[in-house]
């Protein structure tokens, strides 16, 4: 099925994800095939938890669901200084994932970034 017309909407059930990203590109965000919604991603963050360095974040979008398909990244590699946070988009760059896409998130070392992702499920 379609994307459901925003105008016409009957739900929106609001999600927050957290989680310590990995070297793996992983999906955290996805809307399945007939889904019947679409997610407005209002909010990805970053914070640097290593004990020093910098790390390295990368989130893209995939053309299938479950991270399949070919990642367009919105960020690739962008380093986070120790004790700092990145906010790669917030409430007034929010997007939508349509049905049959995934967010991905990439970090460059294991255990260097909290992620936390806010969203929106309309139907």
């Amino acid at each position: 099925m379609a994307t459901p017309n925003i105008v016409g909407v009957t739900t929106i059930t609001g999600f927050t994800t957290n989680f310590t990203a990995t070297t793996a590109s992983t999906s955290y965000v996805s809307n399945a095939n007939n889904s019947n919604s679409i997610l407005k991603v209002n909010l990805i963050s970053g914070s640097h938890i290593a004990a020093s360095g910098t790390q390295y974040l990368s989130v893209g979008i995939n053309n299938l669901a479950a991270g399949a398909g070919t990642t367009t990244w919105i960020l690739r590699n962008v380093g986070i200084a120790s004790a700092s946070s990145l906010v790669v988009t917030d409430k007034a760059s929010s997007f939508y994932l349509t049905e049959n896409t995934s967010l991905v998130v990439q970090a460059s070392a294991a255990s260097g970034v909290d992620v936390t992702i806010s969203y929106d499920s309309i139907r």
